[in-house]
């Protein structure tokens, strides 16, 4: 982050045409257009972005799925474990999500800020951490991931129609939460889905074949 904050210092001085580019590589580390924006040009802010410097805010990077990321609107509060032998909790505000996709992940990158100097004191700089982000998601239709079935070009679900008679059902998918999916439309309260939709394809396979 300090060595980007520069480089946008200088360009933005010596090569205007330039700092478009600067700006990007910034949003892609997390900062938003405003706080971009309110960066001074001829200030050194260096110190302010390295973990030793004890100064300023401590920044962590969480990758967030794209679905996920959608859930989220900045300023939510962030428990972080430490992990290893002394794991430590300590806690954060998500800042910032990146604007840009990792094409090859599908994921967003989330800037989340320590201001606490004791809880500081448990991070080290590019350690691994883990972080969890709660969200107030209201009243929602999940189902186990089991229960779906993915063709590649649509998402479904098989409910049942009758003793014997279930129907697929193609649904939109929500974020993820652990082993189940947030179902967006679809279905409604009150639906009766096969849990086990992969052994229940895989068995209608089997006796077609017989």
């Amino acid at each position: 982050m300090a060595v980007a904050i520069r480089e946008y210092q200088e360009i933005a001085k010596t090569a205007p045409s330039l700092k478009e580019t600067a700006i990007t590589r910034l949003k892609h580390l997390g900062l938003s257009a405003e706080e971009i924006k309110m960066l001074p040009l001829n200030e050194d802010l260096s110190s302010h972005y390295h973990l030793q410097s004890g100064i300023g805010p401590l920044w962590i990077y969480a990758t967030l799925f794209e679905n996920d990321a959608s859930y989220i609107k900045g300023g939510e509060n962030v428990e972080i474990e430490t992990g290893g032998n002394n794991n430590q909790i300590i806690h954060g505000v998500l800042k910032s999500l990146s604007p840009i996709v990792d094409a090859s992940t599908r994921t967003i990158r989330a800037r989340i800020e320590v201001a606490s100097p004791d809880e500081r004191k448990n991070l080290r700089p590019d350690s691994f951490v883990t972080a969890k982000i709660k969200i107030p998601l209201g009243k929602q239709i999940i189902i186990p991931k089991s229960a779906l079935i993915d063709t590649g070009e649509r998402q479904l679900v098989y409910i049942k129609q009758g003793d014997s008679h279930f129907q697929a059902q193609e649904i939109s998918l929500g974020g993820e939460l652990g082993d189940e999916w947030i179902i967006k439309e679809g279905l409604k309260v009150g639906d009766l889905i096969v849990i086990n939709a992969t052994f229940l394809v895989d068995s209608e396979t089997r006796l077609q074949g017989n």
